[in-house]
């Protein structure tokens, strides 16, 4: 790695609304492993994972594939349990998926086909417990945040690709977490419909005071929407990187011309070339 490709680790300021006091740590991974059972043998996904995010963080972790990014992310959910080591979310660890504090969002939109958008948007508050009642207003105003007023009583099949995505955002949100982690949530769109959802969740995540973790292949996309990049080895997968993207907010589309911001995915590239 050269020298001018070692990067800071300490976490950048989140762009919006930053508040004077030091924000407080959200998701914390300590010497995290995971490991398979092969025959007599152990495969590792993961091994030694030290990471911290910070309320309000956007941070994007690439890599190449198979380096173990979306087993990160699954074990942060729950998903998937640690081999060794702890993931905490606001100081208590995670041990079983089902987190209230957590959303979710898949490279899927994971839709239930037989239930309207406005229903797909109320599962989780109904998995929680939550009144109908109560959450009905936060899910007009989800609608409109993720604008799609107007399409609440469609079905899955009645919608874009795109649309569906802004529906299972919407899902993730409505039970007000504090965690929204994204499994390379538009890698199933077209290059168009992927540049338009990317626009639409720098805008979400401006408007909601959410600490964001989303795993992504493209290296623009990353450095567009994060405070940092987590830049992953290849299997066993290790953190070789984290970059700080300084950038301000609002960020929009002329931000990819900036030299800064250019320079910012090269950095990535070289980072996941040299591996």
């Amino acid at each position: 790695m050269d020298a001018t490709d070692q990067v800071a680790t300490r976490p950048s300021r989140p762009g919006p609304a930053a508040e004077e006091r030091a924000p407080r740590v959200v998701i914390r991974c300590q010497d995290v492993h995971k490991f398979y059972l092969a025959g007599s043998r152990s495969v590792y996904a993961l091994k030694g994972i030290d990471l911290e995010v910070r309320e309000r963080e956007f941070v994007s972790v690439v890599g190449k594939s198979g380096c173990g990014k979306s087993t990160l992310l699954h074990c942060i959910a729950g998903l998937v349990p640690v081999s060794h080591g702890e993931v905490a979310i606001n100081g208590e660890r995670v041990d079983k998926p089902g987190r209230r504090d957590i959303g979710l969002v898949f490279q899927t939109s994971a839709l239930l086909r037989w239930r309207t958008a406005w229903d797909n948007v109320l599962l989780p508050a109904e998995m929680f417990g939550l009144s109908r009642a109560a959450i009905e207003p936060r899910v007009r105003q989800l609608f409109r945040l993720v604008e799609l007023e107007g399409f609440e009583q469609q079905y899955p099949n009645q919608l874009s690709g795109g649309m569906q995505q802004r529906v299972a955002i919407a899902r993730a949100l409505v039970h007000d977490p504090a965690v929204l982690l994204m499994d390379e949530p538009f890698g199933a769109l077209d290059a168009q419909t992927r540049e338009t959802m990317t626009l639409e969740l720098m805008r979400i995540w401006e408007a909601t005071p959410k600490t964001v973790l989303f795993v992504t292949h493209d290296l623009q996309e990353a450095a567009f929407l994060s405070t940092r990049v987590v830049v992953m080895g290849a299997r066993p997968g290790t953190i070789q990187a984290i970059v700080d993207v300084p950038m301000p907010h609002p960020r929009t589309p002329d931000l990819l011309a900036r030299a800064d911001f250019v320079e910012t995915v090269q950095r990535l590239r070289r980072l996941l070339m040299a591996q």
